[in-house]
């Protein structure tokens, strides 16, 4: 039954540190009021509950819907893709499937504010706290915030000029380092 509340909960990794993060806040006051993760919350050296932490961040979406990635795949001639067509032209995918991509991908674009509640968690309780997460039926993403990392420094990296990725693989790495942030098992 996790698949109703999938991706509301984020485990991020931000500047070394651990938060719980979600855009819908009654699931963050339903985590805390869980004895285990309320254990795992970090607490301030006076024994209190660090505050919820409420962000507001716009997401400039870079992602094409399906249609249009089709279209320039199509027109662009370059290598031809693992799509097997019948004699009228249909694609042997169900078009539902494509408007299921599609309508993920209007989900996400008009997510442009969103507003997130976070709170800290203790470094050496996440293992515990992920393991409590999938028994309340809100698995955590992992996340990690590369965008505001100042203690690591970037990596340079250049495709070859002969590599070219297929429509496919541009969308899977678009979802999966979106917003400035690594999500781990979104592909």
């Amino acid at each position: 039954l996790c698949t109703v509340s999938y991706g509301k909960v984020k485990l991020v990794l931000k500047h070394n540190r651990y938060f719980v993060e979600s855009s819908h806040p009654d699931v963050i006051q339903h985590l805390l009021q869980d004895p285990v993760i309320r254990e795992c919350r970090l607490r301030n050296s006076e024994g209190e509950a660090t505050e919820l932490i409420t962000e507001t961040f716009t997401s400039k979406s870079a992602h094409l819907p399906l249609s249009q990635i089709s279209k320039t795949a199509e027109s662009s001639g370059g290598p031809s893709t693992s799509r097997v067509t019948d004699p009228q032209g249909k694609s042997d995918i169900p078009m539902d499937l494509f408007d299921f991509y599609e309508q993920m991908d209007k989900d996400e674009e008009e997510e442009e504010e969103t507003q997130t509640v976070s709170f800290e968690v203790k470094q050496e309780m996440i293992e515990e706290l992920q393991k409590r997460c999938i028994h309340l039926e809100y698995p955590l993403l992992a996340e990690y915030d590369f965008r505001n990392d100042s203690v690591n420094p970037d990596i340079n990296i250049d495709l070859k000029p002969t590599a070219v990725l297929r429509p496919y693989q541009e969308k899977s790495l678009r979802k999966m380092f979106g917003n400035g942030r690594a999500r781990s098992g979104v592909i």
